[in-house]
C-alpha cells in the first residue's frame, strides 16, 4: 500500500527542501489531476518537492503516468535570501530519489531552464516555479515556459508570498501575474496556484520543431510549392531547417537554397514534422502516403490548398496520410465543411502577400494599348472575352500555356492579331515585372484555393477584376476589387469596360485593396504556421478559436441542446457523461445548475473543461469513461452523487463497444432522478433493446428534437422519469 504525503514526508526533514507538509500536501493534489501533459518543476534543489509530486503521480495508478521533469543545473550559486546552493545538492537529490524509489517517476536535467526551453516539445500539465527567485529570473521561466503548458493546466510559483522584512523577485512577479487579472487557484503556504486559461497562444518565440519535410510527388511548377519554399526561408530563421522530397525528380522546378532529397533518403531521418501539400497527386501516391504516418515523420501536416471542389482528393489524402493537423490556406472551407477530415486539430492560414517586393508602379502605363495581366489559368476563359473586346486591349499571359489551348481557333485568332503576350514563367523580379505593366489583371478561375495572382495584383496596386475562387478572404466587391458573383463572359466584359473608362475610380479602388491585402504578411503567416506546430496534448473537438479551442465541430452543432434545457436547469443537478471540452458545462454553470460533475475520456480536453470552469467550485471533471460501467463505478463512484436532477448522454453511446453499450445506458438512466437527455444518430433508435431499456427504466419521452447540422450526431430526445411507477 502506497504511504500517505505524511508518511512520505516524515521520511524526509525539512533541510531536504524547503516545502512544509501542506506544501506537501498541495503539490501531490495537482500532480494527481494531471490528466494530459508532463510535469515540469524549475529549481529541484535536494528533492523533496519533486517527492511530493512523485507521490501525486504514484497515486493516479494509471498505465502511464506523468513524466516528471525537474529542471536544476545544480551549480554553485547564492540565492536571494543569502542561501547556498551548488553541486553537493544534486547527491542530496540522487540520493533521495533512490532511498524514496521516486526515481521511477522523476528525470533531473542539469541544465538551466531558460535554455531547455529552446527545444522543448512535450506539452505540459502541472509547472511548478522555484528556481531563482529573483524577478527576472522568475518573469524568464514563466514567459519561456507557459506557451508549454496546456490550456487548463496548472502554473504554481513558489515563495510567492514574502515573509515580514523580505523582498523577494518571486512575490513581486506572483503580484503582478493577480494584479493583471490572473486569479489564483489557491495559495497555501507560500505557493500561489494559478490554471492557464483557454486564450489564443501567444508567438511562439523558439521552435520545438527543428525540421519540415515538404513530401510531393513532383517537383512541378506550382503556387503550393513555391509558396513553401517562401515560407522555408522564414522558417530558416526561425530554427527550422526545410528539405523537400519528391517522388518524381524530373520536374522544372528546383527549390533554390534548399535541400532536395530522393524518398530513400528521407526515410533514414528523424523529422520533426512532415508537411504534404495540396492533393493533385496519383492515387499510387496517395496510397503510398499509409507509409509516412510513423514516428519518424514527426508531426503530420495536411496542406489543403484548394478549394472544396477538390474535397474527395483532399479526403483521400486525409485518409491515407492520417495527419496530426489539417490546414486550410483559404476561407471556402467554412465551419462545418471539413468535418468528414480527420486529425487532432484544424487550423485557417490563409496565404501571403510581400507587400514590400510587390509595390505600386511609379512609372506611367502604356497609353496606346489597354493590357490586361492573367495567368495561364484563367485564359480559356478569356478568350471568348478578347474576342468580344474590340478595343486596344492586349492580354499578357504569365505562366505555361497549354497546348491544347493553343490548338483553340480563338486564341490562334488573337495571336494572329498580337492580341496575346505570352510572359512565360517568371521570378519574383520578372512577375513585379509584370504587374507593372498592366492596367488591371483579371483572375477569373473557376476553382482556387489563394490566388497568388489577385493578391499579387493587388500589392502592386493593379485594379482587380476576379470570382470569388481564392479570394473571399480578400476581395470585397467595388471595395477592393470588381468581384464577379456569377461568371460569364458578358460580365467580365462589362467590368473590363468600367475599369477602362472609370480609370481614376478603379485606382482608388486599388489604393484601397493594396491597404487591405498588406495584412496577409508572410510574417503573420509564419507565427500562424509555427502556432499550428505546437502539440498542447489534445485532440481538438469544438471550434472556437477564440478559445484556442481548433476541432472540426462548431458550436452550433453542439449547443442545439441547450433551449431545450434552459428551464429545468436552474439550481439542477448534472451529470454530463462526454463533456468534451466542457463547453456545455460551461453554458449551464452559467445558467445556474447547481452542480455539475462531468466525463471525458481526453485528459487535454478536462483540463480545457477545468480551465472555462474558472475553477467554479460546483463543477468536477473526471478523466475517463463511462464503459465498461463497472470500472467506471470503482474508480469514481464515491465521487459520484446517488442521483442526478438530469444526466446528459449526448454523442456517446455510438462511440462505445457494442458489448458494453446497454450496460452503461443502464448505468446512467439508473443516476437520472428526474431527465435523461440523449442523443445519438437516428439508427440507433430503431435498436428495440436501446428503446426498451431506456422504457424499463421508467422513462417516457418528453420531447424530441431534429436537427439540421450534417454530422451524423443525430435527433435529441428529452426522457423523463415517470415518478408513478
Amino acid at each position: 500500500m502506497q504511504k500517505t504525503i505524511e508518511e512520505t514526508m516524515e521520511s524526509y526533514p525539512y533541510e531536504k527542501g524547503g516545502i512544509t507538509l501542506i506544501e506537501a500536501k498541495a503539490l501531490s493534489k495537482y500532480a494527481e489531476c494531471v490528466t494530459s501533459g508532463v510535469i515540469v518543476e524549475i529549481g529541484s534543489y535536494k528533492g523533496k518537492s519533486a517527492l511530493a509530486i512523485a507521490h501525486g503521480v504514484n497515486a493516479l495508478k494509471r498505465d502511464n503516468p506523468p513524466q516528471i521533469f525537474c529542471v536544476d543545473p545544480h551549480k554553485a550559486f547564492v540565492g536571494e535570501l543569502g542561501g547556498i546552493f551548488g553541486p553537493e545538492d544534486r547527491k542530496d537529490f540522487f540520493k533521495l530519489m533512490l532511498d524514496s524509489e521516486a526515481y521511477k517517476y522523476v528525470s533531473l536535467i542539469n541544465v538551466e531552464s531558460t535554455v531547455l526551453t529552446k527545444g522543448w516539445n512535450k506539452p505540459i500539465g502541472l509547472l511548478f516555479i522555484d528556481g531563482d527567485h529573483r524577478y527576472g529570473a522568475v518573469r524568464d521561466d514563466y514567459e519561456s515556459w507557459y506557451p508549454h503548458v496546456i490550456d487548463g493546466g496548472i502554473i504554481a510559483l513558489d515563495d510567492s508570498k514574502p515573509l515580514p522584512g523580505q523582498k523577494l523577485g518571486s512575490a513581486e512577479f506572483a503580484q503582478e501575474l493577480i494584479n493583471s487579472g490572473c486569479e489564483p487557484v489557491e495559495t497555501v503556504g507560500k505557493i500561489t496556484f494559478f490554471r492557464k486559461p483557454c486564450t489564443i497562444n501567444t508567438t511562439i518565440k523558439n521552435a520545438s520543431i527543428r525540421t519540415l519535410l515538404i513530401y510531393a510527388e513532383q517537383n512541378i511548377v506550382s503556387g503550393g510549392l513555391i509558396r513553401f519554399a517562401r515560407l522555408g526561408q522564414l522558417l530558416r530563421s526561425r530554427g527550422i531547417q526545410v528539405s523537400f522530397c519528391f517522388e518524381n525528380h524530373h520536374g522544372k522546378w528546383h527549390p533554390e537554397g534548399f535541400e532536395v532529397l530522393s524518398p530513400e533518403e528521407a526515410l533514414k531521418r528523424k523529422w520533426g514534422a512532415t508537411l504534404v501539400p495540396g492533393a493533385g497527386f496519383s492515387q499510387r501516391f496517395i496510397s503510398a502516403l499509409e507509409t509516412k504516418r510513423g514516428e519518424q515523420f514527426g508531426f503530420r501536416i495536411q496542406a489543403v490548398l484548394n478549394d472544396r471542389s477538390c474535397k474527395e482528393k483532399f479526403i483521400a489524402v486525409n485518409r491515407a496520410f492520417k495527419p496530426t493537423s489539417v490546414f486550410f490556406n483559404n476561407t471556402d472551407w467554412f465551419e462545418g465543411s471539413y468535418t468528414d477530415f480527420l486529425a487532432k486539430k484544424f487550423h485557417v492560414i490563409e496565404g501571403a502577400v510581400d507587400s514590400s517586393r510587390f509595390y505600386p508602379c511609379i512609372a506611367p502605363k502604356s497609353r496606346s494599348e489597354f493590357v490586361i495581366g492573367i495567368s495561364t489559368k484563367s485564359l480559356e476563359r478569356m478568350l471568348p472575352v478578347m474576342q468580344t473586346l474590340r478595343g486596344n486591349e492586349v492580354l499578357h499571359v504569365m505562366g505555361e500555356i497549354p497546348s491544347s489551348i493553343r490548338e483553340n481557333s480563338i486564341f490562334q485568332q488573337l495571336n494572329e492579331h498580337k492580341k496575346i503576350i505570352e510572359a512565360g514563367q517568371l521570378n519574383e523580379d520578372g512577375l513585379v515585372d509584370f504587374y507593372h505593366q498592366c492596367h488591371c489583371v483579371v483572375h477569373v478561375e473557376s476553382f482556387a484555393g489563394w490566388a497568388n495572382t489577385a493578391a499579387e495584383a493587388m500589392a502592386c496596386g493593379v485594379p482587380l477584376i476576379c470570382t470569388h475562387a481564392g479570394t473571399k478572404g480578400f476581395a470585397r466587391n467595388r471595395d477592393t476589387a470588381l468581384v464577379l458573383d456569377t461568371y460569364s463572359t458578358d460580365a467580365c466584359v462589362s467590368a473590363i469596360e468600367e475599369v477602362s473608362t472609370y480609370y481614376d475610380k478603379a485606382l482608388l479602388r486599388a489604393q484601397c485593396a493594396r491597404k487591405a491585402i498588406q495584412t496577409f504578411s508572410w510574417d503573420k503567416f509564419c507565427d500562424d504556421f509555427m502556432a499550428m506546430l505546437v502539440d498542447d496534448g489534445r485532440e481538438h473537438y469544438l471550434r472556437l478559436p477564440q478559445l484556442n479551442m481548433h476541432g472540426k465541430w462548431p458550436v452550433s452543432t453542439r449547443t442545439e441542446v441547450l433551449p431545450f434545457l434552459e428551464k429545468f436547469i436552474n439550481e439542477a443537478t448534472v451529470f454530463d457523461a462526454g463533456c468534451a471540452e466542457g463547453y456545455i458545462a460551461h453554458r449551464l454553470l452559467n445558467a445556474g445548475c447547481a452542480r455539475l460533475d462531468g466525463v471525458e475520456l481526453d485528459g487535454g480536453r478536462v483540463l480545457t473543461a477545468r480551465a472555462l470552469s474558472a475553477n467554479d467550485p460546483r463543477a468536477n471533471f473526471m478523466h475517463g469513461s463511462v464503459a465498461p460501467w463497472c470500472e467506471f463505478q470503482d474508480e469514481f463512484g464515491e465521487k459520484l452523487l446517488a442521483k442526478y436532477d438530469m444526466v446528459l448522454y449526448l454523442a456517446v453511446h455510438q462511440h462505445l463497444p457494442k458489448a458494453e453499450r446497454i450496460t452503461t445506458l443502464t448505468g446512467l438512466l439508473d443516476l437520472a432522478a428526474t431527465w435523461f437527455v440523449m442523443r445519438v444518430p437516428a439508427i440507433f433508435y430503431e435498436d428495440d433493446e436501446l428503446v426498451k431499456t431506456i422504457s424499463d427504466a421508467g422513462f417516457n419521452m418528453y420531447s424530441e428534437h431534429l436537427t439540421g447540422h450534417h454530422g451524423g450526431a443525430g435527433p435529441i430526445r428529452l426522457y423523463k422519469r415517470d415518478k408513478s411507477l
